[in-house]
């Protein structure tokens, strides 16, 4: 009956008496700090930044002056005014339902992207580029749009043809 309980023993101090893992792993690690050591290049020289000076304007910087306008021959939307309600949306997001008209006078059904229905004429504006309806007819309705180009603004016509 000892026997029995002395041969697990002896079994459990044999697979603790084995160090081949350990000798393996410590040999790895001899490699490794054998090896020879890279060396790291010095960093260049970089030359000193120059500091640019900017003096604080009343005007946005962003936005051109209204001498550049006067000189450009066109004069700058008011970005004062509230905005129509189409002027809140790109013209790319508007879409051209139909067109009514009634006498001489010529309306455009305009389809928002919140699904709403809006009725615009001549003169109205519309998109986010100070668009101003120039013309309509059954087919279309032409834009005239004032676009900020540095200090200047330029025109340009954007047209929007009916979509089903």
């Amino acid at each position: 009956m000892h026997g029995l309980l002395l041969l697990p023993l002896i079994l459990l101090l044999a697979a603790c008496g084995d160090s081949t893992p350990t000798t393996s792993i410590e040999e790895q690690l001899n490699e490794l700090r054998t090896r020879p050591q890279g060396q790291i290049e010095p960093l260049p020289n970089f030359p000193e930044t120059v500091k640019a000076q900017y003096q604080q304007q009343e005007r946005d910087p962003f936005l051109p002056t209204k001498s550049a306008v006067r000189n450009s021959g066109l004069s700058a939307p008011d970005l004062n005014r509230p905005l129509d309600r189409l002027e809140a949306w790109d013209l790319s997001q508007l879409s051209l339902r139909g067109t009514m008209k009634r006498g001489e006078q010529i309306k455009a059904l305009i389809i928002t992207p919140d699904n709403q229905l809006v009725s615009v004429t001549k003169g109205d504006r519309m998109g986010k580029d100070h668009g101003t309806i120039i013309h309509l007819d059954k087919n279309s309705i032409t834009l005239r749009e004032l676009i900020p180009s540095g200090s200047e603004w330029h025109e340009r016509e954007q047209t929007i043809f009916i979509s089903k």
